[in-house]
């Protein structure tokens, strides 16, 4: 669980963004102010900034280690908000029920054979992805 012991300073100072094949992935713009935002708008920010995206696009942040995986079972938009407001208890349940980690070298060559539809958010400096449901 060390690797989630972060505050919003040591994220906005880490200075993540990056751009990969014309989609671009930058820290959530209300983490440059404090999280004074009402739940419902910080819920509704989030999920106008959740995106569809594949796995080769995430494989060069799988490398570095800056992706978590949420369970499917999980609201993605929850979590991330969870993680941006740095709600510790809801967060630690989550990682001891093994809901979110980070995503492991197994799920990984899961996704690269199946490269199943994905969503992501920022919550610099991670980017929280999920698998999409099927249609």
């Amino acid at each position: 669980m060390a690797f989630l012991e972060f505050s919003i300073v040591d994220a906005l100072a880490s200075g993540f963004f990056c751009q990969i094949t014309d989609v671009m992935i930058a820290p959530i713009s209300f983490l440059d102010s404090p999280m004074t935002q009402e739940p419902s708008t910080l819920y509704a920010k989030l999920l106008g900034e959740t995106a569809s995206i594949t796995w080769k696009e995430l494989e060069p942040f799988f490398a570095k280690g800056a992706l978590l995986w949420v369970d499917p079972g999980l609201d993605l938009i929850e979590a991330a908000q969870a993680m941006a407001e740095n709600q510790a208890e809801k967060v630690a349940a989550w990682l001891a029920e093994e809901k979110v980690g980070k995503v492991s070298a197994t799920r990984a060559l899961d996704l690269v054979e199946r490269d199943p539809q994905l969503w992501a958010v920022v919550v610099s400096p991670w980017i929280m992805v999920q698998e999409r449901a099927s249609a």
